[in-house]
């Protein structure tokens, strides 16, 4: 049972590239970043049958024999600049503007000089 502070799911974070060889069979190897699984697939895409590159989920998200690694890149490089570009519009809620903005530093330079000149007045 859970205390509650806990994880609700747990994985390892890594994403598993599968080189798969009629002659040696299949091999898995785990990558940290789509990065480092899209170098791998490049490196040995001509050495076996099929590559394939599994996400955390264990969904397949591309295959050799239907795609192609370069092409499949291009789209995950859109969709990820896509996603990092799709936030919502944000409302500050003390609805600060530019005059006010402009106010509150004309304000602090007033605090600033009388500050400086009741400081040096005393002999400080």
């Amino acid at each position: 049972m859970s205390d509650g502070l806990g994880p609700t799911e747990e994985y390892d974070g890594t994403i598993t590239v599968l080189l798969l060889d009629d002659n040696t069979g299949k091999e898995a190897i785990q990558c940290s970043s789509y990065e480092k699984a899209i170098s791998l697939v490049t490196e040995n895409e001509s050495s076996v049958a099929a590559t394939k590159i599994v996400d955390r989920d264990g969904d397949v998200v591309f295959t050799s024999a239907e795609m192609d690694i370069d092409n499949w890149e291009t789209q995950w490089e859109h969709a990820k600049r896509r996603l990092s570009v799709d936030v919502e519009e944000y409302d500050c809620p003390y609805n600060i503007t530019k005059p006010v903005l402009l106010m509150i530093s004309a304000w602090g330079a007033r605090w600033i000089k009388s500050r400086t000149n009741s400081e040096n007045s005393i002999g400080i």
